[in-house]
């Protein structure tokens, strides 16, 4: 969601997972000020709308739930919200490692996993994330996308034994949404992907492995053991949801 993105003149909504903004330092007085900073600007919008489910089976954890100061009827927690579908597919990729982010830290990873993907079995897919290169080529067993369209992006999802990714929510959502197995890599130094890859695997979602610890092929077959989110993620109602929020909010405000 963009704070600054709103109207005085017309009903607002914020569509954020991050209600409660993580400290670095695990400091409780800086979530609970960032709870304080989110209620400032709450007053611009109707309402908060939360990709994300309200019971205790839920994909964001301490980021949106278990507030202390947001009233919970300021919150519509509408469901996950993806791009993507889950396809009945043959899974003939035994690995997706799908790179995306910042640099340089999204280069870091991509020579790190390039490197150690060339010592492993199987039908390995890169994509990249490089914005406008779309190039495809092979190294041995190994087939490499510069960048993937949305609809590549779903079948190579649902194709795929095990996605190797970062911990981003959206990832997560779609990962939900197309019940596949993962092993996250949480970006160095980003509070939410650390806190998100944790929170997976004390769950027993996904298994996550620090960058700088990472080893490609242990790694790997420990992620196969974890389940997956197990929950049906019906993104259909999710935007049902949405626009009911929206369209009752609306008439209020009128």
């Amino acid at each position: 969601g963009r704070y600054d993105i709103y109207s005085r003149k017309i009903p607002s909504f914020m569509i954020n997972h991050q209600v409660r903004i993580l400290s670095p330092f695990k400091l409780k007085l800086f979530d609970l000020g960032s709870e304080i900073f989110n209620l400032f600007f709450l007053k611009r919008f109707i309402k908060f709308l939360v990709p994300d489910y309200e019971d205790p089976d839920n994909l964001s954890g301490r980021l949106s739930h278990d507030l202390r100061l947001i009233k919970r009827n300021s919150l519509s927690y509408v469901g996950v919200l993806s791009d993507f579908r889950k396809i009945p597919m043959k899974k003939d990729i035994d690995l997706l490692i799908s790179l995306s982010g910042p640099e340089p830290q999204r280069g870091i990873l991509e020579k790190l996993l390039l490197q150690q993907a060339r010592d492993m079995d199987g039908r390995i897919v890169f994509t990249l994330g490089r914005v406008g290169e779309s190039i495809i080529k092979t190294d041995g067993n190994i087939e490499i996308h510069g960048i993937v369209d949305r609809s590549k992006r779903e079948e190579l999802l649902n194709r795929a034994k095990l996605v190797v990714s970062r911990s981003g929510y959206s990832t997560i959502m779609d990962l939900a949404v197309t019940g596949s197995k993962a092993l996250l890599i949480p970006t160095p130094g980003q509070p939410e992907q650390e806190y998100l890859a944790r929170y997976h695997m004390e769950r027993g979602n996904f298994y996550s492995m620090k960058q700088d610890d990472l080893l490609l092929a242990r790694d790997v077959e420990r992620a196969r053991m974890y389940r997956g989110i197990r929950r049906r993620c019906d993104v259909g109602k999710s935007v049902e949801r949405v626009i009911e929020e929206i369209t009752e909010n609306v008439d209020r405000f009128g």
